[in-house]
């Protein structure tokens, strides 16, 4: 496993998950289920991407304690951003924010069950 099948994985997770937002928004007459879901996934984006990012600079220098000492609250305001957003405004739902927050994760869970340990070169 690896980001590349990561990414690829949590694009097909993110189409099924914005097409059940987008029925639920449809039901409920309500497109903020949808982008809370859009902008939660957005945010776990940069945030995967950033962690990707922080891996490579830490690998390639010997002494990274500020780096990690930074990214951490970075990565935790990002998330906070997320949250104040889906709560200020009236259009984002907090709860499908806070499933775009999985998606990465679920595909993660995803990768390692059709993986079953193994790994595979794709």
């Amino acid at each position: 496993m690896n980001e590349r099948s990561i990414i690829k994985t949590s694009y097909k997770v993110c189409l099924y998950l914005s097409i059940f937002f987008m029925i639920l928004s449809i039901v409920f007459k309500d497109i903020g289920l949808l982008l809370g879901y859009l902008l939660g996934y957005m945010i776990c984006y940069m945030i995967f991407e950033f962690n990707k990012f922080v891996v490579d600079v830490i690998l390639s220098m010997k002494k990274a304690y500020l780096i990690v000492a930074l990214s951490f609250p970075l990565k935790l305001v990002l998330y906070g951003l997320g949250f104040y957003a889906a709560i200020k405004l009236s259009y984002l739902h907090l709860a499908s924010v806070f499933v775009g927050y999985l998606t990465i994760k679920i595909s993660i869970y995803i990768e390692g069950y059709l993986l079953r340990g193994g790994e595979v070169n794709k």
